[in-house]
């Protein structure tokens, strides 16, 4: 039984760590989650932060900008969601607007803020068993933060094996990785990466339904428009677990001042 779990909500940048780790590889098997019912399923006031498994010692709890992790998640359902469907019982699938999906009952804006709130609730609650990991630390450094998850998980740590791991899975191999799920047998001779069902884009000439997507910071600011933004930023701004996290999300409201402060 593992002692370790990684929690995040969906497109939070899961993959990219769980890959990361895998690379580096001989560390303690680490179980994730998004939480004991999927989030796409819920409404915000039907979130918790139960730990989904019994045993666990030790959390790494993943975040993102949430404005970046729902329109990566449109991205996801409406172009992926044929991946998925049969293992869930909600329509994993969406087929209308990204302004629209913005502001859904289920698995949307609201939800993903209950999410982080929720669980930013249980770090504060439990600072030695959670490890607060935010995307884009990893985005500015990788080789740091993965340095961070294996000291938390008591790993020994290898500096060359750390450049190993940090180089793998960076944005274009990752992208590599996808490719090679479409049958690129070159591509997979030449990059020297192991498969993953996950890591298959739904259509391999569009670039929105590839797994690992655009890798960036911000880039929600190429998809919305000024009355969504004003949306999504007041609404993080009612949440005052959110703002006031050691996870510092006081970036947001230096977001907010950088090309959007006639959205606040």
């Amino acid at each position: 039984m593992s002692n370790y779990c990684l929690i995040s909500f969906p497109k939070s940048g899961r993959t990219w760590v769980r890959f990361m780790l895998e690379q580096y590889g001989g560390l303690p098997i680490l179980r994730r989650s998004h939480g004991l019912k999927h989030p796409y399923s819920l409404r915000q006031d039907e979130v918790t932060a139960a730990p989904p498994f019994p045993g666990i010692e030790r959390w790494i709890y993943l975040v993102r900008d949430p404005r970046d992790v729902i329109v990566s998640s449109y991205f996801e359902r409406t172009r992926r969601g044929q991946f998925w469907s049969e293992l869930f019982t909600f329509d994993y699938s969406y087929n209308g607007m990204l302004t629209d999906y913005l502001r859904e009952e289920r698995g949307s804006f609201t939800t993903l803020l209950a999410f982080m709130d929720c669980w930013a609730e249980f770090a504060l609650k439990h600072p030695k068993r959670c490890l607060i990991l935010r995307y884009e630390d990893i985005l500015e450094d990788a080789s740091r933060e993965l340095n961070r998850i294996l000291t938390y998980m008591r790993a020994p740590i290898d500096e060359a094996r750390v450049g190993y791991a940090v180089d793998v899975s960076a944005f274009e191999n990752m992208r590599k990785l996808e490719l090679v799920q479409r049958g690129d047998v070159q591509l997979a001779r030449k990059s020297g990466l192991v498969g993953s069902r996950s890591l298959t884009p739904g259509n391999p000439f569009d670039g929105e339904s590839y797994k690992v997507r655009r890798g960036k910071h911000g880039g929600y600011t190429d998809y919305l428009d000024n009355d969504d933004i004003t949306y999504m930023n007041r609404s993080i701004a009612a949440k005052p677990r959110i703002m006031g996290h050691p996870i510092n999300y006081s970036m947001f409201l230096s977001q907010f001042s950088k090309g959007h402060d006639e959205n606040s």
